[in-house]
C-alpha cells in the first residue's frame, strides 16, 4: 500500500513539474493581517525575504491589520485563488469567526492551509512602578485594588485579549482591557 502511495505521488509530481517551474512568475503579495512591527509581521518579514531569494520574484508584505484580523482576512478571501496571494495570521482567524457575528469569511471552507509556522508567544509585562514581580503578586494586588489595574492588548478578540480575561476569571479578579491597534502599538506606548 505504501509503494502504491509513493507511486501515485511521484505521478503526481511529474504532471504537475512543467506548471510548478513555471511558478512564480510575477510578485507574490503576502498579507499580514496585523500593524507593522507586531509579532506575526516580525516573523513573517524575514520569512518573505527568504522566500523571495528562494523563488526569484518579489514577495511584497502588506499589512493590512484591523477588527483582530478580519480586515486582512476579507482582503485574502477576495483575492484570485491563484498562488499569488498568501495570507499569514495567529490563531485569531478561528477566534473571531467564533467571537464575532459578521466575520466576512469562513476559515475552513474560504482558505486552503498550507503551514503551521508557530505559535506567537504569549508574555506577562508589569510596569517596574507596580509593587508585583511575579504572577501571584500582581493578582494579590490586583485583588486589593478591584478595578484599578488595566492590561493591554493588540485588540478585542486576539489571544492576548482573552489571556486577559481568562487570567481575571480564573484569579478572581478585576482589570480595565485597554484594546491597542496591533502588538507593536501596545509595546511602543507601554501599555495602559
Amino acid at each position: 500500500m505504501m509503494m502504491k502511495r509513493l507511486a501515485v505521488f511521484a505521478v503526481g509530481a511529474l504532471l504537475l513539474a512543467p506548471a510548478l517551474a513555471q511558478y512564480p512568475d510575477r510578485p507574490i503579495k503576502m498579507i499580514v493581517p496585523w500593524a507593522a512591527g507586531g509579532d506575526t509581521d516580525n516573523i513573517f518579514r524575514p520569512f518573505a525575504v527568504e522566500l523571495q531569494k528562494h523563488l526569484g520574484q518579489p514577495v511584497v508584505v502588506a499589512n493590512i491589520g484591523g477588527a483582530s484580523g478580519t480586515t486582512g482576512a476579507r482582503e485574502a478571501k477576495q483575492s484570485a485563488p491563484d498562488g499569488y496571494t498568501v495570507m499569514v495570521t495567529a490563531n485569531t482567524l478561528l477566534i473571531a469567526a467564533n467571537l464575532y457575528r459578521n466575520v466576512p469569511y469562513d476559515p475552513l471552507r474560504d482558505f486552503t492551509h498550507i503551514a503551521l509556522f508557530g505559535g506567537p508567544p504569549a508574555v506577562l509585562v508589569v510596569s517596574p512602578s507596580l509593587a508585583a514581580n511575579d504572577l501571584q503578586q500582581l493578582i494579590v494586588l490586583a485583588k486589593a485594588r478591584p478595578g484599578a489595574l488595566s492590561y493591554g492588548s493588540p485588540g478585542n478578540g486576539t489571544q492576548g485579549h482573552l489571556v486577559g480575561e481568562l487570567l481575571k476569571q480564573l484569579a478572581g479578579i478585576q482589570m480595565q482591557h485597554v484594546p491597542y491597534r496591533g502588538a507593536s502599538v501596545a509595546v511602543a506606548v507601554g501599555g495602559p
